[in-house]
Protein backbone atom coordinates (compact mmCIF):
# COMPACT_ATOMS: atom_id res chain seq x y z
CA UNK A 1 0.00 0.00 0.00
CA UNK A 2 2.92 2.28 0.69
CA UNK A 3 5.92 2.68 -1.55
CA UNK A 4 9.18 0.93 -2.31
CA UNK A 5 12.58 2.54 -1.70
CA UNK A 6 15.69 0.60 -2.76
CA UNK A 7 19.22 1.39 -3.98
CA UNK A 8 19.13 5.09 -3.11
CA UNK A 9 15.46 5.62 -4.01
CA UNK A 10 13.14 7.78 -1.91
CA UNK A 11 9.46 7.30 -1.11
CA UNK A 12 7.07 9.65 0.68
CA UNK A 13 3.57 8.42 1.52
CA UNK A 14 1.36 9.95 4.24
CA UNK A 15 -1.65 7.59 4.47
CA UNK A 16 -2.15 4.13 2.94
CA UNK A 17 -4.99 1.63 2.48
CA UNK A 18 -4.78 -1.91 1.06
CA UNK A 19 -7.59 -4.50 0.80
CA UNK A 20 -7.45 -8.10 -0.48
CA UNK A 21 -10.94 -9.50 -1.13
CA UNK A 22 -10.26 -12.80 -2.92
CA UNK A 23 -7.75 -14.76 -4.97
CA UNK A 24 -4.25 -15.99 -4.14
CA UNK A 25 -1.22 -13.81 -3.42
CA UNK A 26 2.30 -15.21 -3.10
CA UNK A 27 4.12 -12.61 -1.04
CA UNK A 28 3.34 -10.13 1.70
CA UNK A 29 0.60 -7.52 2.15
CA UNK A 30 2.48 -4.47 3.50
CA UNK A 31 0.55 -1.44 4.72
CA UNK A 32 3.62 0.76 5.05
CA UNK A 33 6.75 0.97 2.92
CA UNK A 34 9.22 -1.66 1.74
CA UNK A 35 12.64 -0.17 2.40
CA UNK A 36 15.81 -1.97 1.30
CA UNK A 37 19.47 -1.03 1.35
CA UNK A 38 20.15 2.67 0.87
CA UNK A 39 16.50 3.63 0.18
CA UNK A 40 14.85 6.31 2.32
CA UNK A 41 11.25 6.88 3.36
CA UNK A 42 9.33 9.69 5.01
CA UNK A 43 7.12 9.35 8.08
CA UNK A 44 3.69 7.77 7.58
CA UNK A 45 0.67 9.11 9.50
CA UNK A 46 -1.58 6.03 9.17
CA UNK A 47 -1.91 2.69 7.37
CA UNK A 48 -4.81 0.29 6.89
CA UNK A 49 -4.61 -3.33 5.65
CA UNK A 50 -7.62 -5.64 5.27
CA UNK A 51 -7.69 -9.32 4.26
CA UNK A 52 -11.36 -10.16 3.71
CA UNK A 53 -10.95 -13.32 1.64
CA UNK A 54 -8.59 -15.45 -0.41
CA UNK A 55 -5.30 -17.21 0.27
CA UNK A 56 -2.09 -15.42 1.20
CA UNK A 57 1.22 -17.26 0.96
CA UNK A 58 2.98 -14.55 2.95
CA UNK A 59 2.51 -12.17 5.84
CA UNK A 60 0.16 -9.28 6.64
CA UNK A 61 1.96 -6.20 8.00
CA UNK A 62 0.22 -3.05 9.11
CA UNK A 63 3.50 -1.17 9.10
CA UNK A 64 6.69 -1.09 7.05
CA UNK A 65 9.15 -3.86 6.16
CA UNK A 66 12.75 -2.70 6.61
CA UNK A 67 15.52 -4.86 5.12
CA UNK A 68 19.06 -3.81 6.03
CA UNK A 69 20.18 -0.49 7.51
CA UNK A 70 17.26 1.91 7.59
CA UNK A 71 14.46 3.46 9.67
CA UNK A 72 10.69 3.89 9.46
CA UNK A 73 8.25 5.83 11.64
CA UNK A 74 4.46 5.39 11.57
CA UNK A 75 1.75 7.02 13.68
CA UNK A 76 -1.09 4.43 13.59
CA UNK A 77 -1.62 1.09 11.87
CA UNK A 78 -4.89 -0.81 11.46
CA UNK A 79 -5.08 -4.46 10.38
CA UNK A 80 -8.34 -6.37 9.81
CA UNK A 81 -8.36 -10.04 8.85
CA UNK A 82 -11.99 -11.15 8.58
CA UNK A 83 -11.74 -14.10 6.19
CA UNK A 84 -9.11 -16.01 4.28
CA UNK A 85 -6.14 -18.21 4.98
CA UNK A 86 -2.46 -17.49 5.62
CA UNK A 87 -0.21 -20.44 4.82
CA UNK A 88 3.30 -21.36 5.90
CA UNK A 89 5.73 -21.11 2.99
CA UNK A 90 8.78 -23.36 2.88
CA UNK A 91 8.37 -24.30 6.55
CA UNK A 92 8.72 -20.61 7.52
CA UNK A 93 6.28 -19.08 9.99
CA UNK A 94 3.94 -16.49 8.50
CA UNK A 95 2.53 -13.78 10.77
CA UNK A 96 -0.20 -11.19 10.95
CA UNK A 97 1.70 -8.18 12.29
CA UNK A 98 -0.05 -5.12 13.67
CA UNK A 99 3.22 -3.31 13.15
CA UNK A 100 5.90 -4.31 10.68
CA UNK A 101 9.25 -6.07 10.42
CA UNK A 102 12.85 -4.88 10.84
CA UNK A 103 15.32 -7.39 9.34
CA UNK A 104 19.11 -7.22 9.40
CA UNK A 105 20.98 -9.76 7.30
CA UNK A 106 24.47 -8.27 7.01
CA UNK A 107 27.32 -7.46 9.37
CA UNK A 108 26.95 -4.01 10.98
CA UNK A 109 23.44 -3.29 9.68
CA UNK A 110 21.00 -1.34 11.90
CA UNK A 111 17.23 -1.35 11.29
CA UNK A 112 14.77 0.64 13.40
CA UNK A 113 10.95 0.65 13.17
CA UNK A 114 8.87 2.90 15.47
CA UNK A 115 5.06 2.92 15.62
CA UNK A 116 2.75 4.87 17.91
CA UNK A 117 -0.37 2.64 17.96
CA UNK A 118 -1.24 -0.68 16.32
CA UNK A 119 -4.79 -2.03 15.98
CA UNK A 120 -5.33 -5.67 14.96
CA UNK A 121 -8.69 -7.44 14.63
CA UNK A 122 -8.96 -11.11 13.63
CA UNK A 123 -12.49 -12.47 13.17
CA UNK A 124 -14.82 -14.98 11.54
CA UNK A 125 -13.37 -18.00 9.71
CA UNK A 126 -9.74 -16.87 9.52
CA UNK A 127 -6.97 -19.49 9.43
CA UNK A 128 -3.41 -18.46 10.33
CA UNK A 129 -1.52 -21.71 9.73
CA UNK A 130 2.16 -22.16 10.59
CA UNK A 131 2.50 -18.75 12.22
CA UNK A 132 0.52 -16.50 14.49
CA UNK A 133 -0.68 -13.01 15.32
CA UNK A 134 1.73 -10.39 16.69
CA UNK A 135 0.05 -7.21 17.91
CA UNK A 136 3.28 -5.22 17.70
CA UNK A 137 6.26 -5.67 15.37
CA UNK A 138 8.94 -8.28 14.61
CA UNK A 139 12.69 -7.60 14.97
CA UNK A 140 14.71 -10.25 13.15
CA UNK A 141 18.46 -10.52 12.89
CA UNK A 142 20.28 -13.12 10.81
CA UNK A 143 23.86 -11.80 10.96
CA UNK A 144 25.97 -9.43 13.09
CA UNK A 145 23.62 -6.45 13.09
CA UNK A 146 20.92 -4.81 15.20
CA UNK A 147 17.15 -4.77 14.55
CA UNK A 148 14.96 -2.67 16.88
CA UNK A 149 11.17 -2.32 16.87
CA UNK A 150 9.00 -0.26 19.19
CA UNK A 151 5.24 0.17 19.55
CA UNK A 152 3.86 2.57 22.17
CA UNK A 153 0.41 0.94 22.30
CA UNK A 154 -0.66 -2.40 20.76
CA UNK A 155 -4.37 -3.27 20.59
CA UNK A 156 -5.20 -6.86 19.55
CA UNK A 157 -8.71 -8.34 19.30
CA UNK A 158 -9.38 -11.99 18.42
CA UNK A 159 -13.04 -12.89 17.80
CA UNK A 160 -14.64 -16.37 17.53
CA UNK A 161 -14.41 -18.84 14.67
CA UNK A 162 -10.68 -18.44 14.05
CA UNK A 163 -7.90 -21.02 13.78
CA UNK A 164 -4.60 -19.47 14.92
CA UNK A 165 -1.33 -21.11 15.97
CA UNK A 166 -0.45 -18.43 18.55
CA UNK A 167 -1.04 -14.82 19.63
CA UNK A 168 1.46 -12.31 21.07
CA UNK A 169 -0.02 -9.01 22.21
CA UNK A 170 3.25 -7.07 21.96
CA UNK A 171 6.35 -7.60 19.82
CA UNK A 172 8.75 -10.44 19.03
CA UNK A 173 12.54 -10.50 18.59
CA UNK A 174 14.19 -13.38 16.71
CA UNK A 175 17.98 -13.57 16.87
CA UNK A 176 20.16 -15.79 14.71
CA UNK A 177 23.97 -15.98 14.75
CA UNK A 178 25.40 -12.90 16.53
CA UNK A 179 22.74 -10.31 15.72
CA UNK A 180 20.70 -8.30 18.22
CA UNK A 181 16.92 -8.04 18.12
CA UNK A 182 15.21 -5.61 20.47
CA UNK A 183 11.56 -4.93 21.22
CA UNK A 184 10.45 -1.95 23.28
Amino acid sequence: AGGVATNGGTVSVTNTALTMNDGTVTGDLIGGNLIEGSGTAGEITSTSVALTGGTLDGEVMGGSYIRGSNTSTIGTTTVLVSDGELKSVGNKAQYVLGGGKALVYGNGQTATLSIGTTNVTISDSVKVLGGGVIGGSLAKGTDAGSATVSVAKANTTILGGTQITGVVGGGVAENYNTSTGKVS
